[in-house]
């Protein structure tokens, strides 16, 4: 699905030969929440809990996605006419990245696999975390088509693209557990975690950029 972001930049002409230094700092956060129930009164009907293989009456999934990036660019403009220039930049760049699942799952009084919903049993729970920081070079060029020469009214078509080489480290966690039917503590005792891990890993990253407008 879409969802809202924004970015800001500010930029400086260098007074000599065309040079421009810049920074731009962009944000992307993404959430969602849905939850189904499936009717089991009377019938044999019931959701299938994936991540414990056994059936369930209500499940629920979280998401949330934050995406922040920083780049700054040294850049040089250039002019092939008065319509047309283009501007070739590089600099560094740092990307963090935070991406969360959840999900959970719970019975009912058909559906006895997990604690019933009460705003407080877990049931089923399946958590899983992953952090990133990478960090690297970026380069690339744009360009800009002015309509009808300089006397127009100031429209030009635009066109960037960048590629960065990014290297980081990522942590990733998971836990997973059953809360007891009726304990009602909203908590997870020693004997109801399956796993609760924690790795990391070293990463190289491409990154590509595009962007058209008017």
């Amino acid at each position: 699905d879409w969802s809202h972001g924004f970015r800001l930049g500010l930029g400086y002409r260098l007074p000599y030969d065309g040079w421009e230094l810049g920074v731009t700092y962009q944000r992307v956060d993404a959430d969602s929440d849905r939850t189904i129930r499936a009717d089991t009164t009377g019938s044999q009907q019931y959701l299938y809990a994936p991540f414990f293989a056994t059936r369930a009456a209500i499940a629920r999934a979280e998401q949330d996605q934050e995406l922040g990036v920083l780049n700054l660019e040294l850049g040089r403009k250039s002019k092939f006419s008065e319509q047309v220039s283009f501007r070739i930049f590089g600099g560094p760049s740092i990307v963090w990245l935070e991406d969360r699942d959840k999900f959970q799952y719970w019975g009912d009084g058909n559906v006895t696999t997990f604690a019933a919903f009460d705003g407080i049993n877990q049931g089923g729970y399946y958590k899983r975390t992953s952090d990133s920081m990478f960090y690297g070079i970026r380069a690339g060029v744009d360009g800009e088509l002015k309509f009808g020469g300089v006397n127009s009214l100031g429209l030009s078509l635009y066109g960037k693209g960048a590629v960065s080489l990014l290297t980081g480290e990522q942590e990733h966690k998971v836990f997973q557990a059953t809360d007891a039917a009726g304990a009602g503590s909203g908590t997870f005792a020693a004997s109801e975690i399956f796993q609760d891990t924690t790795s990391r890993s070293h990463q190289i990253v491409p990154a590509f950029e595009l962007e058209a407008g008017v």
